[in-house]
């Protein structure tokens, strides 16, 4: 095991705001999850327990008659969800480290999967971020 190292204040100050802002896009997403979701209980009697039903689910709600002026909003929304499906696993899942190599750099590392093709094989995906100037 490694000795701990005594953090500076940049350091301290780097982790705090990688913490916030991963914790920020998080519970974003669980708010847009968590609407679509109580959507289509209310009005479908059914659970979508996965976020790929859950927008299946709003995008038939909408394509009744009665929310027609919903409609197109509803379904812009549902369409760019996805694409935010891979930031939020890496950001609900990430191990977030300050290498003592880098003083100036936070790292959040992901085991993820590769790509949907290749199901079954994981990699490492690393962001490095807020770095200083």
């Amino acid at each position: 095991m490694g000795q701990a190292v005594e953090l500076n204040e940049f350091q301290k100050a780097l982790v705090d705001e990688g913490l916030f802002r991963r914790g920020q896009i998080i519970a974003g997403y669980s708010m847009v999850e968590y609407v679509l979701a109580d959507v289509a209980v209310r009005l479908n009697l059914k659970f979508p327990y996965l976020i790929k039903d859950r927008i299946k689910a709003a995008k038939e709600i909408v394509d009744r008659p009665e929310y027609e002026p919903y409609r197109h909003d509803i379904h812009r929304v549902c369409d760019e969800l996805l694409r935010y499906d891979d930031l939020r696993n890496f950001m609900a899942h990430g191990i977030m480290s300050l290498p003592p190599t880098s003083s100036n750099c936070v790292v959040l590392s992901a085991m993820a999967k590769a790509s949907s093709a290749a199901r079954s094989s994981f990699r490492w995906r690393t962001f490095e971020g807020m770095q200083a100037k």
